[in-house]
């Protein structure tokens, strides 16, 4: 977006649940390095739905600050138990109830500015007297790679735009269907000699939904992921998605599948522990047809719906029970799956995302070249 006078991110609303909301403007190296510019996000809080705004809190930045450094954030932190959402200041913790209210990020700048803007919250764990704001834990889809279809294959490599971390995990979504057979077991495996282990996977008839993932060990140039059926021709679908921020003992702490022949496909529900990033698949023997998803919480990663494979692939971050539904417009025999990639424990400190200020009993915290002083 273009920034001048003011431009507002979508509301959030604040849901109970024990998290930090993230507020980020996304500027480019050149203007963090700008000492002319002067980049202010204001955080506002409606108690009607976004019918009117009022002021909570604001930060000012200064260009040539930043200059090397990492674009701007506003961390709002959110208790469960008490419904508040906290801040943290010289003088002690202060309680301002927002729960069930909704909150945004707006921007004012004092020349015209190319900038992104986002707002996430993320789950901090059980609150501490002495340091509410916890370390985030923060799992997250780093990056996504589109899934692509191989028509008549007996392998299929799909390669990430950019090389992952290592000490991430890689997911892959992969589904196989047959014209005339069983759809063949596959193996997976990538060109940095990863290990790769089933997660989960489910046959229906001639379709296969199957999740493959591995903690990435070693990166470096191009990554490869390959899927094989161990050479019988087949049509094979495979994506990818880069998971941070994920448990490194238990990755995957929970799956399901389900398999049926209706208009109505379901993964079967996933519970985990704590927060987690939810990934699920369904395909469909029937081709060309309409495929829809539950809109509810999910990210579409890939969906088809020609040729030689109907399928959708979703995620979301999350907690508690979860189940990804889809529609088909004339049914079929499909299959689905679904798996939970376990969020790593906090750890205990400052947030690994810049504190920048914060407000008490609605009095703005200014946060410049200067340091910070309280309007």
């Amino acid at each position: 977006m273009r920034v001048r006078a003011a431009v507002e991110t979508t509301p959030t609303r604040i849901t109970g649940v024990e998290d930090t909301v993230v507020f980020a403007p996304q500027l480019s190296a050149a203007d963090r390095s700008d000492p002319a510019l002067t980049l202010t996000m204001h955080v506002e809080v409606s108690e009607d739905d976004g019918a009117t705004w009022q002021p909570l809190a604001h930060c000012t930045f200064q260009g040539g600050a930043m200059a090397g450094g990492a674009a701007p954030a506003f961390e709002l932190g959110v208790r469960n138990r008490a419904g508040k959402v906290f801040v943290s200041e010289e003088e002690g913790t202060r309680f301002v109830d927002l729960d069930g209210q909704m909150v945004r990020l707006r921007l004012t700048a004092n020349r015209t500015v190319d900038c992104g803007a986002r707002v996430r919250t993320i789950d901090t764990g059980t609150p501490r007297d002495d340091h509410p704001l916890r370390g985030p834990r923060s799992i997250a889809a780093a990056q996504t790679k589109a899934t692509v279809i191989g028509t008549g294959v007996t392998s299929l490599g799909v390669s990430f735009a950019a090389t992952p971390t290592v000490g991430n995990h890689c997911v892959a979504f992969c589904d196989v269907h047959h014209t005339a057979l069983s759809p063949p077991a596959i193996s997976c495996s990538d060109n940095q000699s990863n290990s790769y282990s089933e997660a989960v996977t489910n046959v229906q008839a001639r379709v296969r939904a199957e999740f493959n993932t591995a903690p990435i060990a070693t990166a470096s140039g191009t990554f490869t992921v390959t899927i094989d059926s161990g050479g019988t021709s087949t049509n094979m679908d495979l994506g990818l998605a880069e998971v941070s921020g994920q448990d490194t003992t238990t990755p995957v702490e929970a799956s399901n599948s389900g398999i049926g022949s209706s208009t109505s496909p379901s993964s079967g529900a996933v519970a985990p522990a704590g927060n987690a990033l939810y990934c699920a698949i369904c395909v469909a023997q029937t081709v060309s047809q309409a495929i829809t998803e539950e809109a509810a919480g999910w990210t579409l990663h890939t969906e088809n719906e020609g040729g030689a494979g109907v399928h959708s692939e979703i995620y979301q971050i999350g907690s508690g029970s979860k189940t990804a539904n889809w529609t088909l417009a004339t049914g079929g025999n499909w299959a689905a799956a679904i798996v939970a990639l376990k969020e790593a424990a906090a750890a205990g400190g400052h947030p690994t995302t810049r504190r920048l200020g914060k407000t008490r009993f609605g009095r703005p915290v200014e946060i410049g070249r200067q340091g910070t002083r309280v309007i």
